[in-house]
C-alpha cells in the first residue's frame, strides 16, 4: 500500500523488515522456497531503491537476488525458476540502463530473453508470450540506444507480432497497453531511421488504441499515454516541416 502511495519510505522501512525476516527464515530452513522468498524480498528493496535513484543499493538488492536465482534454476529447472531468472536480469539490466552502462544492460537482457524464449518454448501460454515480449522490448531498446537500428527493428516487430497475437486472443485493456506501447517503439525506431511514413502511421495506430484505453478505463496512466503518443506525432511532423517534407 505505502508504495501504491508513492510513500517511499514508508515502502523501504517495510520492505527491510520483510527482508531481515527473509534472511533468518531462510537461515533456519534453507529450502528452495525459503530462498526464493528471500530473492522476492530483495527485489522488493530493490524496486524501491531504484525509484529513489539510489542506484548502489539498487544493484546490491538486485545482484544478491539474481545469485540466488541462479542457484534455483540450477538445482530445480522449473518454469517459475526460469521466469524468476529472467525477471532478475531484466532487473539488473534496468539498473545498468539507468546507470548508461548499455553493454551491461544489452547483456543481461540478451540472457533474459534467451530465457524468455525457452519458458515460451516450454509452456506456450500467453504470460510466457507476453515475458518473450517484454525481454524483446527491453533488448530493442538497449540496441536502438547503441545504434543498432537494424537490429532493434527486427526485436520490436518480433514483439509487435506476439502482442498482435495476444490481443486478438485475449482482448483485455493490458493486451491493448501492450499492443500500443510495441506500436509506439515500431514508431520510434522507424523515426530514427528517417522513415517517416511508416513512424506516423505507428504512432497513428498507438494513439488510436490509447484513446480507446483512455475512454475505457480514464485512469491517469491512459491520459498520459495518449499525451505520449500526441506529442510523437507533433515532433515528428515538425521534424518533416523542417526538412521541407510538408
Amino acid at each position: 500500500m505505502a508504495q501504491a502511495r508513492g510513500d517511499w519510505d514508508a515502502a523501504e522501512a517495510a520492505y527491510q523488515e520483510s527482508l531481515a525476516l527473509a534472511r533468518e527464515l531462510e537461515e533456519v530452513l534453507g529450502t528452495p522456497r525459503a530462498r526464493r522468498n528471500l530473492s522476492v524480498s530483495l527485489d522488493n528493496v530493490g524496486r524501491v531503491a531504484l525509484s529513489r535513484n539510489d542506484l548502489a543499493s539498487a544493484d546490491d538488492a538486485y545482484q544478491e537476488s539474481l545469485t540466488i536465482r541462479r542457484y534455483l534454476r540450477e538445482e530445480l529447472g522449473t518454469p517459475e525458476t526460469y521466469r524468476d531468472l529472467s525477471v532478475s536480469l531484466n532487473n539488473v539490466g534496468r539498473v545498468a540502463e539507468t546507470r548508461g552502462d548499455w553493454d551491461a544492460a544489452e547483456a543481461a537482457y540478451q540472457e533474459s530473453l534467451a530465457l524468455a524464449r525457452e519458458l515460451e518454448e516450454m509452456q506456450g501460454t500467453p504470460r510466457a508470450r507476453r515475458d518473450l515480449s517484454v525481454s524483446l522490448d527491453n533488448v530493442g531498446w538497449a540496441l536502438l540506444t547503441r545504434g543498432d537500428k537494424a537490429a532493434a527493428e527486427s526485436a520490436f516487430r518480433e514483439s509487435l507480432e506476439i502482442r498482435l497475437e495476444l490481443e486478438e486472443m485475449l482482448e483485455t485493456p493490458e493486451a491493448l497497453g501492450d499492443l500500443s506501447l510495441a506500436l509506439e517503439n515500431m514508431g520510434q525506431v522507424s523515426e530514427a531511421q528517417d522513415e517517416w511514413d511508416t513512424a506516423q502511421v505507428a504512432y497513428q495506430q498507438s494513439l488510436q488504441i490509447r484513446r480507446m484505453l483512455e475512454k475505457m478505463l480514464g485512469t491517469p496512466q491512459a491520459q498520459q499515454d495518449v499525451s505520449t503518443s500526441e506529442e510523437h506525432l507533433r515532433r515528428l511532423s515538425q521534424k518533416r516541416a523542417d526538412l521541407g517534407e510538408l
